[in-house]
């Protein structure tokens, strides 16, 4: 981009070579910003996540971390405190904000069902019977049988499908990414070349030059990126 700016300099085309610059160190400047952003959701999921669960073990109660957890076991959550797993309500009645799951901003009533299911398969109890792991608890006790544990709850599922997601890239980014060494080389070469075009075409050196310049600014990855992205396959 810096050479495709002196070119336009040396053109006479200052405005052109100017906005050139301007439009990628805003699209560099836009894509730091959204890193930091998704950066910082991440995070905030992570938090979301709690540490310790009171489990019943042996007739009494019990701190322990939450991957110690297994399929079955009972956990008492607290008023105003996080989830610890994803469950199935046995006892208790309480309000639940589930928007950091659900993106439903109004608290779900959670209560125990009159048969507890036995069905392993969190998304085929009832709405207000289930509750998944970094939910918020409100007003009331409740007990929970955990059906999922720590590392296949839907919140650490949530934080995978994220942490993927920002690692993803566009399948020509990839590509030049593999082939950089040789394909940047190349590109310089073949725009190098096309300044003599005007040697075996009916036109001015200038009109090659500038030609030559639109081609290296296409051939830039970054333009590549976008064309694949606008392709849909990102």
């Amino acid at each position: 981009m810096f050479i495709a700016a002196i070119g336009a300099a040396i053109l006479g085309k200052w405005s052109e070579g100017g906005l050139l610059l301007f439009l990628f160190g805003l699209g560099n400047t836009l894509e730091d910003f959204a890193l930091k952003m998704a950066n910082k959701s991440l995070f905030k999921l992570t938090k979301l996540m709690p540490k310790m669960a009171l489990a019943k073990i042996n007739g009494g109660t019990k701190e322990i971390p939450i991957e110690q957890l297994k399929v079955g076991d009972i956990i008492i959550v607290k008023p105003n405190s996080a989830i610890n797993a994803d469950g199935v309500v046995i006892s208790g009645n309480s309000n639940v904000n589930e928007s950091t799951i659900t993106g439903e901003s109004i608290p779900v009533e959670k209560y125990a069902p009159a048969k507890i299911p036995k069905t392993k398969n969190l998304y085929q109890i009832p709405t207000a019977n289930r509750v998944f792991a970094g939910s918020m608890n409100d007003n009331g006790f409740l007990e929970v049988m955990v059906l999922k544990e720590a590392r296949d709850s839907t919140l650490s599922k949530l934080i995978e499908l994220v942490h993927e997601a920002q690692e993803q890239k566009a399948h020509v980014q990839k590509f030049t990414e593999k082939f950089e060494h040789v394909f940047v080389p190349a590109v310089l070469i073949f725009v190098f070349l096309l300044n003599f075009a005007f040697l075996v075409i009916d036109e001015s050196f200038s009109q090659s030059f500038y030609r030559a310049l639109t081609v290296l600014v296409v051939s830039s990855p970054c333009a590549l990126v976008i064309s694949d992205r606008k392709r849909g396959s990102f």
